[in-house]
């Protein structure tokens, strides 16, 4: 149902059947389209997503949007401030650990080689929810399936 109301990306492989996509984030003064979620096959070519965002960045020129946003690389940028709240250690060892639940290393690699403008991203929550009650909620919401 989520993937339904978003416009939706592909590649197909010989067979015909979808390799790989990503759903997309338009907005609507065409300042900027943002990817969402995006998957490949596991037997999937190497390459698919490289080919994939290629082509997205030339749909996104030529549609007129002025930026294309990559969305984020969650808990890559948490930094070592022995001073910070156990949740920073948390997110920390999820991004340098976390890989059977989430590909946060993987995701930070890939978009990095598009050299984007990176920007800090905050979770905030109501001071009555547990910071790792917060965490895990919304792990949950971007790994869901």
């Amino acid at each position: 149902g989520y993937l339904d109301r978003l416009p939706l990306a592909t590649v197909r492989g010989p067979d015909g059947q979808i390799a790989a996509f990503a759903s997309l984030w338009p907005v609507a003064d065409k300042s900027r389209v943002g990817v969402d979620l995006m998957r490949y096959a596991h037997d999937a070519p190497n390459g698919v997503m490289d080919y994939l965002f290629a082509e997205l960045f030339l749909w996104a020129q030529a549609q007129g949007y002025r930026q294309f946003d990559l969305n984020t690389a969650p808990f890559s940028g948490v930094g070592h401030d022995p001073e910070a709240p156990l949740t920073t250690a948390v997110a920390r060892f999820a991004f340098k650990h976390g890989e059977r639940f989430y590909n946060f290393q993987g995701v930070r690699r890939f978009k990095k080689k598009f050299h984007p403008e990176w920007e800090d991203v905050y979770l905030a929550a109501p001071r009555t929810t547990a910071p790792l009650s917060a965490l895990a909620a919304a792990a949950l919401l971007i790994n869901r399936r």
